[in-house]
């Protein structure tokens, strides 16, 4: 028997069992180091939406994020307060991104991650590249001084500039191109082709090109429309598209609250208007108490139509794959259109016609 031939075999063996094993246990620890979702954490659905849509539906984008709308579906954000639990989700957080100090006034008071990326969107300072103009391209609006303000009007929530900033599309723009960069900056993309970076820049640019349709539209829609008041029944948060698009408001409430009613006097007026002016539809918010957008439509016979504003959507929307921010804008370009009497499919039409003369 050749027992020394068979001993160096075994030492062999052992050794290339050792090996392999020492391999696999790098290669997983490589892999778990490098697939490791990045914790993506934010406030409002606008931007919730845009992160998951940019990711896309792509196995291989979807494997590196994890996204959380730290604000629960089917609540009014102006009324959250995040709870222990929440602040504890934000800390672990790899990417916190949220909308503006003026709109989350809670963040001031977070103890972020040492290692927790911040994006307040409303800086728009977040660009990957050293030569653009770090000035934030998003400009809040400072709200108009109302002199008639009636004195018993709830002043929770009153905002000195207007945070509502992403309900013009261009701003949703700017958004979208932060987030891009940011997810682009923080994923492995080794290949030369660049893959990863390749899906999440087409799937922005698929949103921003249907931002771009959306602003088309509302700009159409001020530059046809027979009558340009919006009426209010519920708290108002389009004062973007009075500045933009010079659509004018009557309102009844002057704060986000509708935790105070209105005066009664303050509802005999918009009423007496719309029966004036022969006004069918009365715009109420999403997610908010609506006794006066009611009583208004039962004195008045006007429908109530959701402008919805994108805070934060219901439970069953935010369960519903065909929802989305685009999708309530676009909702919203139609029930603008009624409210203005103008041809929602006319403006389609032109939005299209330009779309396919411009490819």
């Amino acid at each position: 028997m050749n027992v020394g031939g068979n001993m160096k075999k075994t030492k062999t063996l052992n050794l290339l069992i050792v090996l392999l094993t020492m391999f696999a246990l790098t290669s997983c620890a490589f892999i778990q180091k490098t697939n490791k979702r990045k914790q993506i954490v934010t406030t409002l659905y606008p931007e919730y939406d845009m992160i998951n849509k940019i990711i896309g539906t792509n196995q291989e984008t979807k494997d590196l994020f994890d996204v959380t709308l730290i604000i629960p579906p089917g609540q009014d954000s102006h009324t959250f307060d995040p709870s222990i639990q929440d602040l504890i989700t934000i800390k672990n957080a790899d990417i916190f991104i949220y909308t503006a100090d003026e709109m989350e006034t809670w963040v001031k008071d977070v103890d972020f991650g040492t290692d927790t990326i911040v994006i307040d969107l409303s800086k728009d300072s977040y660009k990957k590249t050293d030569d653009v103009d770090k000035t934030s391209r998003i400009k809040l609006f400072q709200v108009e001084d109302d002199d008639d303000e009636e004195p018993g009007h709830d002043h929770n929530h009153v905002h000195a500039y207007d945070p509502h900033y992403w309900l013009y599309p261009i701003y949703s723009i700017y958004m979208v191109e932060q987030i891009r960069d940011v997810l682009i900056d923080n994923v492995e993309d080794p290949f030369e082709t660049r893959p990863i970076t390749k899906v999440l820049t087409d799937n922005a640019n698929a949103y921003i090109d249907e931002l771009k349709k959306v602003d088309q539209a509302l700009t159409l829609i001020s530059q046809t429309s027979t009558q340009n008041t919006m009426y209010f029944g519920s708290p108002f948060s389009f004062y973007y598209w009075h500045v933009i698009y010079g659509f004018d408001y009557e309102l009844t409430y002057s704060t986000c609250s509708t935790e105070t009613e209105p005066p009664i006097n303050v509802l005999s007026n918009i009423i007496d208007k719309m029966k004036a002016n022969n006004i069918k539809y009365i715009f109420a918010k999403e997610l908010v108490n609506q006794e006066a957008c009611e009583m208004i439509s039962f004195h008045t016979k006007a429908e109530i139509l959701v402008l919805h504003s994108g805070h934060n959507v219901s439970v069953e929307d935010f369960r519903n794959p065909d929802v989305s921010y685009l999708t309530i804008l676009w909702q919203d370009v139609e029930n603008l259109s009624k409210m203005l009497n103008v041809d929602y499919n006319q403006i389609i039409k032109e939005v299209n016609d330009y779309d396919i003369k411009m490819q």
